[in-house]
């Protein structure tokens, strides 16, 4: 995953908040995001990225294989739901070096200071090898709540939180993030910067 300091154009418009979950607990794991976005110019469509590794890619962590991104019947993770908005484009297969992007219609046009809250479901193979759950906004994003459900049987026995004040993933001294008792960790994050990464890893 590519991180970058290079201010990025304006796109009128930045996230209130993002609420990412990967669930992963199932057969067919989910990424399920709630979008709560306003608008610095009329605001009509929006490029969205999916805040999961493309399956075409290796993890980043060294030593690590291939993922497999053989599907279990009927999860093939291909669809993405939205509520709340429209998806009218989608970058599938998305390209190695990067996530996943639709594009979003909304509702209605948006004016400068108006928000909008939507929704958006990608079921995903269980196989493919998570190590990580990481966020790297594209746009000024001023909170963010990053959710990852293991399940009781076998969560990690360690997960670290990943962030530019923090360190890097995996980095000596890196913050731990608990697992509860349902197999859950969380962290949270205000002010992200666009291009740099913020999540857990394990």
């Amino acid at each position: 995953m590519a991180e970058s300091a290079e201010p990025l154009p304006d796109p009128g418009w930045y996230v209130d908040e993002l609420v990412s979950t990967l669930v992963l607990a199932r057969d067919c794991g989910r990424l399920v995001e709630r979008w709560s976005v306003t608008a610095e110019l009329p605001l009509d469509e929006l490029l969205v990225a999916l805040n999961v590794d493309s399956p075409s890619r290796r993890p980043r962590s060294p030593g690590r294989g291939p993922v497999d991104v053989a599907a279990p019947a009927g999860c093939d993770g291909v669809a993405v739901d939205a509520h709340g908005a429209e998806i009218t484009a989608d970058d599938w297969p998305p390209a190695a070096s990067g996530r996943r992007v639709v594009n979003v219609r909304l509702p209605r046009p948006l004016l400068p200071a108006e928000a909008h809250a939507f929704d958006l479901t990608l079921c995903l193979p269980r196989s493919q090898a998570f190590v990580r759950h990481v966020v790297v906004p594209a746009v000024p994003c001023r909170r963010l709540e990053l959710r990852v459900h293991f399940g009781r049987p076998g969560p990690p026995s360690a997960v670290s939180r990943v962030s530019p004040v923090d360190g890097a993933e995996g980095a000596a001294g890196a913050v731990r993030v608990p697992v509860d008792r349902a197999g859950d960790v969380a962290a949270t994050f205000t002010d992200l910067r666009p291009g740099r990464a913020y999540g857990v890893a394990w």
